[in-house]
This record gives C-alpha cells, structure tokens and sequence, in this order.
C-alpha cells in the first residue's frame, strides 16, 4: 500500500517537473492584432474576421488548439465562445490565424429605431490564445459601421390620364442604396399624400435589387378615384408640382426565414409632369 503511494507520488512529482522544463526550455510566442475586415456582409448580418500573428523563436513546431474570444459591443458584452484552430507553427517562424465572428446587426441593439439611426458601435474584442503550453491573451477594439437602410423617394408623378371622375398616374419612385453591397428589398408598403392630402396607398410586392452605392428606379401605375377623394386633390393633380410625403415599410428577407420590417418616411416636393 506505502509502496504503491509512494510510486504515484514520485510520478506526479516527475510529471510535474517535466511539465515547467517544457516552458523553460520553450520561448513564449508573441501574438501581435494585424487588422479586421468583413468576410461577408448585408443589410442584417455581418461576418468580421479578426487577423493575428503569432511569432515564436523555438527549434520545434507549435500547433494552436483555440482561441477564446468574449467580443463586446459599446461596453456591453454580446458575444462569447471558443474557436478551434488548426495552425501549426514552423520551427522559428510565424503565422496567420483567423477568428470570424457571424452575427445579426439588430441583435446589438434594443430597438429598430436604435438600428435606423445609428452610423457606427464602438467594439472591444480580448480572450486567450491557447498554443503548445501557452496561453497568450490579447485585446483590442475599434468600431463597426452600421448600414443604412434604402432611402426612398418620388422623382415625378406623371398624369397619363385626367378624365374626371379618374385619374390615370405612375409613380416614379426611387431607392438609394448608400451601403457599400447591394440590398434587396422583398416588399414595399407605402402612403403617399399630396398637399397633406391622402392620394394614394398601395404595396409593392416585389422589388429589384438596388446595386452598392446605388439606385433603382420603380414605376407604379396607379388609377385613382376622385370621387373618394377630397375635391381639392383634383385641383392639386391639375397643377406642375406638389409637396408630397411618402411612408410605410420595407420588407427585408431574414437569414433563417422571416422578414424584418423597417418604417420609413420621406417628404419633398414633387413634379407633375401632363
């Protein structure tokens, strides 16, 4: 029994022993942060990949078994976990490793209003790199452009047909994409007015996709009844221009199934074009 204890003990001590020669006689590698980009990136998600470089001086190969991550968005914590890595590091050499992070913009923020007008979140990312008997930790922050969502507008409303008690319009409605990657909006609802007068409401069930850092023109043939409306939209139709206001919602498809909607609002003044 004294034996069998003294044995286990004696390879515990050896263990132990041999555990610290290893860190002794291994130089501890450096980890440096060189940078972040967007891996992919739409109107609701996001992809950052956070870029390293590990550096050791040791006479033998390093392989890295993970890296644990804790990101926080404006000093709140959003997001934890631990990648698995398989980077081995040459003998006296140096390598890249990647830690991307998926993640839903909405999720950063308590409301849709909050997402609508906010242009940019403050993130700090640190954790702990785990490679041969090291743990390196590490930290470092930045910020994160949000996307804006289309703006809407009306170009001209172009009268094809005014014979009382009707009157045949197209609605040249333009979407701006400001974002640097194209969006598609899924479906459009909308109320547009005149003089702050209700012309017209109405919904687009399907719409292009508007290029990055550009717009798209849409077309909407409508015909309206006047007897429905107030005595002094005719009026308003017969003239060269109106202020208008247009509002509603934009539908947008959602990874995993469902759609978000975002409100919208615009006001100018619009031409009228006979």
């Amino acid at each position: 029994m004294y034996r069998k204890t003294a044995v286990l003990s004696a390879m515990t001590v050896l263990l132990l022993w041999g555990c610290v020669t290893v860190r002794e006689l291994i130089d501890e590698p450096e980890i440096e942060f060189t940078g972040m980009s967007l891996r992919s990136v739409s109107l609701l998600e996001a992809t950052p990949v956070f870029r390293f470089r590990l550096t050791h001086t040791n006479p033998m190969g390093i392989n890295v078994k993970n890296i644990a991550y804790n990101l926080k968005i404006n000093n709140k914590k959003f997001v934890k976990g631990v990648s698995a890595q398989t980077v081995r590091l040459r003998p006296a050499g140096s390598g890249e490793l990647e830690l991307p992070i998926t993640f839903n913009y909405l999720d950063l923020f308590e409301s849709v209003a909050e997402f609508r007008y906010t242009d940019t979140v403050r993130y700090d990312l640190s954790g702990i790199v785990s490679i041969g008997p090291f743990s390196l930790p590490y930290q470092t922050g930045g910020e994160f452009d949000i996307p804006t969502l289309p703006g809407v507008s009306l170009r001209a409303i172009r009268v094809t047909d005014l014979s009382f008690p009707r009157a045949s319009l197209v609605l040249d409605m333009e979407l701006k994409n400001a974002n640097a990657f194209a969006v598609r909006p899924s479906s459009l609802s909308y109320v547009c007015k005149l003089e702050g007068k209700e012309l017209l409401r109405g919904r687009i069930p399907k719409l292009p996709a508007i290029a990055e850092s550009g717009n798209t023109r849409v077309e909407i043939p409508v015909t309206v009844d006047l007897f429905k409306l107030e005595q002094s939209v005719y009026r308003i139709v017969k003239g060269r221009s109106a202020a208008y206001e247009i509002s509603g919602s934009m539908a947008f498809d959602a990874a995993g199934g469902g759609q978000r909607r975002f409100p919208f609002k615009a006001a100018g003044r619009v031409p009228l074009r006979h």
